[in-house]
């Protein structure tokens, strides 16, 4: 009854009547009581009263990034399909009003460019061609405010990548593994060629040396052959 007024006029005349004391009291009580619910209510009001207007400030601020971009997205778009791929988010960073805007809204759009390979990574193959629709666009970019907090979806999300990339590198790693080995192999297949050549080049001087041999005079020979002309 102190706290909500419900009968304290019946409470004071019975506590004034057996004393004073007990009346004053219970006045106190009942002033502190009412104030402390009334600061309450106030407080709560404030509160409610902030989150709405703090709700409906983002919300405001969300419609004109995205109005924004849009703008500069279909001015971009030459197959209107309204997709964003790598290449069209890398151009529209380029743009000052899509810049501007994404500033207002705490996001860096420096910072953002180097986020652009895992926000058009494709969770499956782990290619960077993967396009985007319009609404994903935005619900990922404002999750790149500086003011965000990380939350589980954040560290599962990375988790993904993190994956996703490990595999793709290890895809890579074999790829080239693969490359060495067959270069190593033609390498070798070279060496044994060129072994071959070698050989054969030194049969052919031999070859070449005996001919020139045979086909040469012997100077007794050709001494012989002289006198007999002269005869």
């Amino acid at each position: 009854r102190g706290v909500f007024l419900d009968g304290i006029e019946k409470v004071m005349r019975a506590l004034i009547d057996e004393h004073v004391a007990l009346g004053l009291i219970f006045l106190l009580y009942v002033l502190l009581a009412e104030m402390t619910v009334m600061n309450l209510l106030v407080g709560v009001l404030c509160e409610v009263v902030n989150v709405v207007a703090s709700a409906e400030k983002e919300e405001l601020m969300v419609q004109y990034v995205k109005s924004k971009l849009l703008k500069v997205l279909r001015q971009m778009d030459d197959d209107g399909d309204e997709q964003i791929s790598k290449t069209e988010f890398v151009s529209m960073l380029e743009h000052v009003d899509a810049c501007s805007a994404l500033q207002e809204v705490g996001v860096d759009p420096v910072g953002l460019v180097d986020f652009a390979d895992f926000i058009f990574e494709d969770e499956v193959d782990g290619d960077s061609d993967k396009q985007l629709t319009f609404p994903d666009f935005i619900e990922l970019v404002m999750q790149f405010r500086g003011t965000n907090t990380a939350t589980v979806r954040d560290i599962v999300d990375l988790r993904k990548f993190t994956r996703v990339v490990a595999v793709h590198l290890n895809d890579r790693i074999t790829d080239l593994r693969k490359t060495q080995s067959n270069i190593s192999r033609d390498v070798s297949r070279l060496g044994d060629n060129q072994q071959v050549m070698l050989q054969r080049f030194a049969g052919l001087q031999s070859t070449l040396h005996a001919l020139s041999q045979h086909l040469e005079l012997p100077p007794r020979q050709a001494g012989a052959s002289g006198e007999r002309g002269s005869v």
